[in-house]
């Protein structure tokens, strides 16, 4: 099929792109005595450096397919990270450029993409979806006929025209096979129509057949796209090795061979190490490279012989066109996408909302018919449970933040990897996610407080606001959840989540005055948002209800003004510990007297105002970190030859 100018990355271009690093290394600082650092700062101990790669060159053309080889622990994933700009604990150094323009982030923007190891797809939005807002975002000048016809191309070229309604699917929900990720995970990379593509491990966890497959499908892209294209590969079959155009092989961070795959077994002749027969070139390579398994001294003598007999690597001519920034999409066009792409991820996610808001009935209606006798306010008896009821329903639901931070989590490494590929800014996303996110809160709210307020018999004039306040704190728990999902596990992740919601629980004045907490843990009971909920929520629901509470009689005074009691009422069928007032205000003051959380006065405003501070200040922290993933790291020039 022939492929339309639309798609074409470049339209014949005069010279070919050149991608070329000379003389990379890549060390980090471990101890003294080799061990690594931990979490141990480099300044409090003695250190060292360890180089993970050394004076390592080579280069790879347009419609070229570079192999990265090596065993384990060579350094392949290392420089191939390098080379994408990504960050990491050590430090890069080499010259690398692209048409002998420095290799920028911002050159890594306009014409580069990576494709990592374990595919990073949308799981609920299908192949062609997945396709059709890669290019809507990344070509934007492209008309609706055209965008389709892209679509379609990509579709064909890589064999997903069968699957291309099928969902991507993830660990929770069955999707496309892992072959059909792989290729879905490459044509997104060339939806951008990059003049560079990075992939790790393109075949991991393939079949002799399929890795021979995606293998001569890259170097057909290549070619058909006049992309250069670099990958890593551990052990690759005959099959595959023969679809190498080059191939640098590494050992212990060093070169062992770089160049075109099918003069390696002559240059492996020319050494003194001939290819036994019937063996496959690659595996004899990596057996004598490997210092794991083949004598130390034999794997120097290898990398020394291609030190001396490499040739000087080649400086291309710049060509200015590699240069020039392709438009991408402007703000209001990222906004609109964006707000489309992640409206429909909503609908489809039901760990996002749809679960919470059963659980929130559920939960709700069961507590209520727990305490399905405060409906009565003829007594004192039932205020403190009618108070307990109010304090489960403000303190369980946010907890249930967990559910959107795993979510969150599991479309991590995708948004990762959009951002890293520069289709959209990291403010625009939080900024789209946000106004999808905010009703979502008031609906979530809604569903919480309605099965209470019906079987508790909660005024129904206070519903409105006790939404307002549960919505606010819902939306401040999803923000510290998104927070907590740049955790480098699930686990650390959902740890610190449970660890500041039980803070919060512990510290909002009810279970714990935080005046008997010490300096400078009390700083959680004011800062983390329970405490400020709890206290808004209650006003709402004693002191702005209509609701008057029976068992109370007014004290009556003598002429001298001296009362039968101090409070203005008593409670003839009940002890003073147990006898709380008439009105809303009055029992908010018996609670005050022993929990600091419960005020008479009107503080909703303020409550309210320090549960978004709290929400506002963790929404700043994610977009920052996000933008921190879209910086890269660059790859200094060395100031020292590393031979």
């Amino acid at each position: 099929r022939s492929v339309p100018r639309s798609w074409m990355v470049v339209d014949a271009p005069a010279k070919p792109v050149h991608f070329e690093f000379k003389h990379c290394s890549y060390h980090v600082k471990v101890r003294s005595d080799g061990r690594g650092l931990g979490n141990t700062p480099a300044c409090c101990v003695k250190t060292k450096d360890r180089y993970l790669l050394r004076n390592v060159s080579a280069s790879v053309s347009s419609g070229e397919v570079l192999a990265v080889m090596g065993p384990s622990g060579a350094g392949k994933t290392t420089l191939l990270r390098m080379l994408a700009l990504e960050k990491g604990p050590g430090t890069p150094y080499g010259n690398v450029t692209l048409n002998g323009h420095a290799f920028t982030r911002t050159v890594y923007t306009a014409h580069a993409a990576s494709v990592e190891q374990e595919d990073s797809l949308w799981a609920f939005l299908t192949a062609r979806e997945q396709l059709e807002y890669a290019v809507r975002l990344s070509r934007p000048a492209l008309r609706s006929a055209e965008r389709a016809a892209a679509v379609d191309e990509l579709l064909g070229a890589l064999g997903l025209e069968s699957c291309q309604h099928t969902r991507a699917g993830n660990a929770l929900v069955r999707g496309l096979s892992g072959g059909q990720r792989r290729r879905l995970s490459l044509a997104l990379a060339l939806a951008k129509e990059p003049l560079l593509v990075f992939l790790d491990e393109p075949t991991s966890g393939l079949d002799a057949a399929g890795a021979a497959a995606v293998m001569a499908l890259l170097k057909s892209v290549a070619r058909r796209v006049n992309a250069a294209i670099l990958c890593t590969i551990h052990q690759p079959s005959s099959a595959v090795f023969a679809g190498f155009d080059k191939t640098l092989i590494l050992s212990g961070g060093r070169a062992a061979y770089c160049g075109p795959a099918s003069e390696l077994v002559g240059y492996l002749d020319s050494i003194g190490q001939p290819v036994p027969a019937n063996t496959n070139p690659a595996d004899h390579m990596l057996a004598i490279a490997n210092a794991d398994f083949t004598d130390a001294s034999l794997v120097q003598e290898i990398i020394a012989q291609w030190s001396s007999k490499q040739p000087p690597p080649q400086t291309e001519e710049a060509d200015c066109g590699s240069e020039q920034q392709p438009a991408g999409a402007g703000v209001a066009t990222q906004f609109g996408v964006l707000l489309h792409k992640h409206g429909r991820l909503l609908l489809r996610d039901p760990i996002m909302y749809s679960a919470r808001c059963v659980i929130f009935v559920v939960i709700s209606l069961s507590l209520s018919i727990i305490y399905i006798d405060t409906r009565r306010r003829d007594s004192q008896e039932q205020l403190f449970p009618r108070l307990f009821l109010e304090w489960w329903i403000s303190n369980i639901a946010p907890a249930l933040g967990l559910l959107p931070l795993l979510a969150q989590f599991l479309d991590l490494q995708t948004l990762r990897r959009e951002l890293r590929d520069g289709i959209y800014h990291p403010a625009v996303y939080v900024a789209a996610q946000t106004l999808l996110q905010a009703p979502m809160m008031f609906v979530l709210a809604f569903a919480n407080l309605v099965p209470v307020y019906a079987v508790a018999d909660w005024p129904w004039e206070t519903l409105g606001l006790q939404c307002v306040i549960f919505a606010f704190t819902l939306a401040a728990f999803d923000c510290l959840a998104q927070v907590c999902s740049l955790a480098s596990s699930p686990v650390l992740g959902l740890l610190f989540f449970i660890q500041a919601w039980f803070l919060g629980l512990l510290m909002n004045g009810f279970m714990m005055p935080p005046e008997d907490i010490i300096w400078p843990i009390r700083i959680f009971a004011y800062a983390l948002p329970l405490r400020w909920q709890i206290q808004g929520s209650t006003y709402i629901l004693w002191a702005m209800g209509d609701h008057t509470y029976g068992g109370t009689e007014r004290c009556v005074f003598n002429a001298t003004g001296e009362g039968e009691c101090s409070q203005g009422f008593f409670c003839p069928d009940a002890p003073p510990t147990s006898c709380y007032g008439e009105t809303g205000e009055e029992i908010l003051d018996s609670f005050a007297a022993n929990y600091s959380c419960f005020t008479s006065e009107n503080t909703v405003a303020l409550c309210m105002l320090y549960i978004l501070l709290f929400a506002l200040v963790c929404k700043l922290v994610y977009a920052l970190a996000l933008s921190a993933v879209r910086g890269g790291k660059m790859v200094k020039p060395p100031t020292t030859p590393t031979w």
